[in-house]
């Protein structure tokens, strides 16, 4: 039985969910269906298409997902400075935010720990193992102690100060909570489609080229793993939306 069969009141009175992305290719994917599907309220804002920031105000909590720019690139992506700022207000006010690779890399970035680089990029399916912290996290709790997920990043996130740790993955931490803020360096989110876009358009990827990255393997692995990663990213998102409708004002 899913989050949402157990839970169907918290589902009764919708919330406002910004989605942050900043790409065609990486959207909200199953955590967007997840939002939807309950009947909340998804908005959307593209800082990489210089939209204006949006009223914080309006929104109950936000996704903040993934993306080819890398957090120190401010020259190269000016964005990135009003969403940093957008991030840092987040944190002040301490909306419930789930934030994923990029989005997990700009948030420890925010909150004083720039993401480092890895030697070789992480890409395809990776183990993640819980750490004991995680076992009482109304968000990471929902979930097994160990899974397959899918990676695919350049850098690697550090704990933050005062951040709690709640993942390990093959390439350092896996994901932190920091006051409301749950960061995650896997994509928890993608479906097969995004997946399979990601691997076809691979070659944009100079990391990923210099690396020798070979497409064929991880694209047939998707076909054995993505069931049961959307299950593991609709139980998340779930147990997310689930904290932000019980403890809204």
């Amino acid at each position: 039985m899913s989050r949402v069969e157990r839970f169907p009141d918290v589902y009764a009175g919708a919330v406002r969910i910004l989605a942050i992305t900043h790409q065609d290719d990486a959207p909200a994917g199953v955590f967007g269906e997840v939002v939807t599907g309950a009947g909340h309220e998804l908005l959307g804002w593209r800082p990489d298409r210089e939209e204006p920031a949006p009223d914080l105000a309006r929104c109950d909590a936000a996704l903040l997902l993934g993306g080819a720019a890398h957090p120190h690139q401010n020259e190269r992506y000016p964005w990135l400075r009003p969403e940093k700022a957008a991030i840092a207000a987040m944190l002040e006010c301490d909306l419930p935010l789930l934030a994923v690779c990029l989005g997990a890399e700009l948030t420890a970035e925010v909150a004083g720990r720039p993401a480092i680089p890895l030697d070789a990029p992480e890409i395809g399916w990776f183990p993640v193992t819980l750490t004991a912290h995680a076992e009482a996290d109304p968000i990471f709790g929902a979930l097994p102690s160990d899974f397959l997920v899918f990676q695919w990043h350049s850098l690697a996130i550090e704990l933050p100060a005062e951040a709690v740790p709640l993942a390990d993955g093959s390439a350092g931490l896996g994901a932190f909570r920091l006051g409301r803020a749950w960061a995650m360096q896997f994509h928890a989110e993608v479906t097969e489609t995004i997946v399979h876009d990601w691997i076809d358009h691979f070659g944009a990827d100079r990391d990923a080229v210099a690396a020798g990255f070979e497409p064929d393997p991880v694209r047939s692995e998707t076909g054995a793993r993505i069931a049961d990663s959307v299950a593991l990213g609709t139980e998340l998102c779930a147990a997310f939306l689930e904290h932000v409708a019980t403890t809204r004002a």
